[in-house]
């Protein structure tokens, strides 16, 4: 996670929040429970990390840790126990493996949430488009049909396609090409239907339909 100019300053701005907190937390717990206080370091590098992810949670991490020899000097622990209080307490390794798997989780509940924003932009978008060609559809004076080639089967038709053959929109969802094609054109259409079924694109064609009543008309089919 990269932090731009501002963002860098809020960040620092943020640790020393936490590390002055936990400074303060520590010496006023100290007296109570003595060397254990140091294992709220902690604190300060888990909410760095939670905040920014792993690379700054590790930052924090080291951070606090050298806050907390700091604080244990300053309370008069001698230097020779540093390192085996060190061993009873969250050490350097374990607070920054902390920071950093808390920083994971985070950096992973942000990458899920951008996907969540990118699906949820992505349905609204093909929704608003949906509306968008239904409107279309629904007003434009030319007879469209829409076709599933996988069925052979209209699976819609708009109102002025309903009007010119007389079918209304349930009944062409009952029709497939052939039954508004005459005779004499059939294999023509079925043709152009293996074409489209196998990924294909059949070039807009002058042809005769059928209407409901019989009557054959002139039409110009394109896909």
């Amino acid at each position: 996670m990269k932090l731009q100019s501002r963002e860098r300053l809020i960040f620092f701005m943020y640790n020393a929040a936490a590390t002055l907190g936990y400074a303060t937390f520590f010496l006023a717990v100290y007296p109570l429970i003595g060397e254990s206080a140091a294992i709220f370091a902690f604190v300060p590098a888990l909410v760095i990390a939670w905040r920014y992810g792993i690379r700054h949670g590790v930052i924090a991490g080291l951070l606090a840790d050298v806050i907390t020899l700091t604080l244990l000097q300053y309370e008069g622990t001698p230097a020779w126990e540093m390192d085996s209080l060190l061993h009873r307490t969250p050490g350097l390794l374990a607070v920054i493996m902390i920071s950093a798997i808390v920083g994971y989780l985070r950096s992973l509940r942000e990458r899920i949430r951008l996907e969540l924003e990118e699906r949820k932009r992505t349905e609204r978008a093909l929704a608003e488009s949906e509306a968008s060609f239904r409107t279309m559809f629904e007003i434009t004076s030319e007879g469209v049909a829409l076709l599933d080639p996988a069925t052979g089967r209209f699976i819609a038709a708009n109102p002025s396609m309903c009007a010119l053959f007389g079918y209304s929109e349930e009944e062409f969802r009952n029709l497939s090409p052939e039954d508004i094609t005459p005779p004499e054109a059939k294999v023509i259409m079925r043709d152009a239907m293996k074409t489209l079924a196998e990924g294909g694109n059949v070039p807009d064609h002058e042809g005769i339909s059928i209407r409901k009543d019989g009557s054959k008309i002139n039409v110009i089919v394109s896909n």
